[in-house]
């Protein structure tokens, strides 16, 4: 009798025990999901800041670009303006 009770409760103890393994494991595990969806949300926030940085550089280089060509027309225009003076004195 003392036998089969001793038994019981090894093995409660060890059913115990496996559930208790298999719950930090199954912890682990939505831990390292946990944390590989942080990383993805960063990593995906990451790439939308750099395609945001990357999409105002061009709207840079396109205003810039603009600013020359009006600096340009600006210019010819004063080179006109000038070579017409010249020809009135």
């Amino acid at each position: 009798m003392f036998e089969v009770l001793s038994v019981m409760v090894v093995l409660v103890f060890i059913v115990v025990l496996i559930g208790v393994i298999a719950s930090i494991v199954s912890h682990g595990k939505h831990g390292n999901a946990a944390e590989n969806s942080r990383r993805q949300t960063l990593q995906q926030q990451q790439r939308l800041f750099q395609e945001e940085q990357f999409r105002q550089q061009q709207e840079q280089v396109r205003l810039l670009e603009e600013q020359a060509r009006m600096h340009h027309q600006m210019f010819e225009e004063q080179n006109r303006i000038n070579q017409q003076m010249d020809h009135f004195h």
